[in-house]
């Protein structure tokens, strides 16, 4: 495993993986909704479907998805909030043309007008159906109160506003805009020799830079300390109350995080539990996200409207004292089980090479699944208690609900009780 970093600030990491047959690459571009204007909202996730349209050499979609089965590479391309990512998979002689295949798709790309309606049109669909899903209204709101006036409240997909004005010029500027070497990092994992991968991304990349130019680098959105209680309310018409409250906890460099990861399936049978007496219909869900500089761990609820003001105070009287039943055999065993989850995890080129575009980009090291084994195994019931007394604490609550009017007085009351 090693970085080599270009003299223009390109960073490249490898993970020889000998025993592998297969390698993967990542081009991972610091972008993402987080680096979006008000105006262009939703231009990330614009942008990373039309990377897949074509390019100078292979102009057009098909030809394209051709060039791409003739080498037998299965590619894909995202947008986070953090980042752009492209990935493309292939048998380990394939490296070659997966990293020029990369490097063409981010250098040539054609952005025409013609497939820029096409993928408009489909993230209007697409913004269209997610207006209709509780959870993502209620995730969207969230962000946008925990994490006010930053990048991380932009939406991915943008609004109907936006993404209608958007055109293949938005995309491109855009790509011109976070495509820096400073920005980007090339990630390789599988069975390769770094000095030919090194010799492979010099040519496809570096020199494909212009020169003596000032790159700008891309900053992620630093830590939010401020977070305070907060309430949005929003009437809408369910037979049932839906509700996220959140809490802002760990974020991505915290080695710590891991304690909280492996407490939660226990948080999660222990709130069923505390829970299971009520005799009318609701379901729990915890889970964290994770950014770079900031976190949240959130608890995903559906009740029966009649109900709500019940339900809140018997999950808020449980979350006050979550850790109090938390045994040090359930933790150890859940441990058991996370490690084992982490081996399979990255038992695999597409997700070693994109967790290791990521360490580089944030912690600016190699990854190492040894070292998050052993991050992970030092981990004990009392650190994932420590970090929960933390978190659970009412007065940086961030509490979203969608249903029958309820308001935001008495939901006050309940959490603050």
């Amino acid at each position: 495993m090693s970085i080599k970093t270009f003299p223009n600030g390109l960073r490249l990491g490898v993970i020889e993986a000998p025993s592998e047959r297969l390698v993967c690459v990542t081009a991972h571009i610091i972008g993402g909704s987080q680096s979006e204007t008000n105006y262009q909202s939703g231009v990330g996730e614009f942008l990373s479907r039309m990377l897949l349209c074509g390019t100078q050499t292979t102009p057009g979609k098909e030809e394209l998805e051709r060039r791409v089965k003739e080498h037998g590479i299965i590619l894909e391309s995202s947008c986070g909030a953090e980042n752009i990512l492209l990935t493309a998979v292939c048998e380990s002689d394939k490296a070659p043309e997966a990293i020029e295949i990369l490097s063409d798709i981010l250098f040539n790309s054609m952005f025409s007008s013609t497939d820029a309606t096409a993928t408009r049109n489909a993230m209007l669909g697409d913004i269209m159906n997610l207006s209709d899903s509780s959870s993502y209204v209620l995730s969207k709101l969230t962000n946008n109160t925990m994490f006010p006036r930053t990048g991380l409240a932009n939406p991915r997909f943008g609004t109907t506003t936006t993404i209608s004005r958007m055109r293949a010029a938005d995309a491109k500027e855009y790509l011109t805009k976070i495509l820096t070497p400073k920005n980007t990092i090339i990630s390789v994992a599988g069975n390769v020799d770094t000095d030919e991968i090194y010799d492979l991304v010099m040519r496809q990349f570096y020199t494909r830079f212009v020169e003596n130019t000032e790159y700008k680098k891309l900053k992620y959105v630093a830590k939010v300390d401020n977070i305070k209680q907060n309430i949005v309310t929003r009437n809408k018409k369910y037979n049932q109350s839906r509700m996220l409250i959140s809490f802002p906890c760990e974020d991505y460099r915290n080695v710590k995080r891991h304690a909280l990861t492996i407490a939660l399936p226990i948080l999660q049978k222990h709130m069923e539990e505390s829970l299971s007496h009520l005799d009318f219909y609701h379901t729990e869900k915890a889970f964290i996200k994770r950014y770079a500089y900031n976190g949240r761990l959130s608890f995903e609820l559906v009740v029966d409207s009649e109900k709500t003001v019940e339900y809140l105070n018997e999950l808020v009287a449980f979350l006050k004292e979550a850790t109090a039943k938390m045994t040090e055999i359930e933790f150890e065993l859940e441990k058991n089980v996370y490690i084992t989850s982490l081996l399979e995890t990255y038992d695999n080129v597409k997700n070693l090479s994109v967790a290791q575009a990521r360490e580089i980009a944030i912690n600016k090291q190699v990854f190492s699944v040894n070292s998050e084994i052993l991050n992970a195994s030092m981990m004990h019931v009392e650190d994932a208690k420590d970090l929960l007394d933390n978190t659970l604490d009412m007065s940086k609550a961030t509490f979203v609900y969608l249903g029958l009017p309820l308001g935001e007085d008495e939901i006050s009351n309940i959490i603050n009780q």
